[in-house]
């Protein structure tokens, strides 16, 4: 999960050539599901600027969510959690 969180990324940020957004959604997801709190966080951003996805607000806050849940402190405060 470690290293799909770091593809996914890397995928978003341009630096996989040939590699697509709907790669870095497929790998994210796998990540996101198995606990990586980054991974749930780069899935809710996608979801919020419609970065290779419609824009969806319900899966946006699902993924915010489950990135809280998983201890990421950006998504903790985005929800007012801290």
């Amino acid at each position: 999960p470690m290293a799909q969180e770091f593809y996914g990324k890397a995928i978003l940020d341009g630096k996989v050539d040939g590699a697509t957004d709907a790669m870095a959604l497929s790998v994210l997801s796998e990540a996101s599901e198995a606990g990586k709190a980054g991974a749930s966080m780069a899935l809710a951003e996608m979801f919020r600027d419609g970065k290779g996805v419609s824009v969806s607000p319900s899966e946006y806050l699902k993924y915010l969510r489950r990135a809280a849940n998983q201890g990421d402190e950006e998504a903790k405060q985005e929800l007012g959690l801290e």
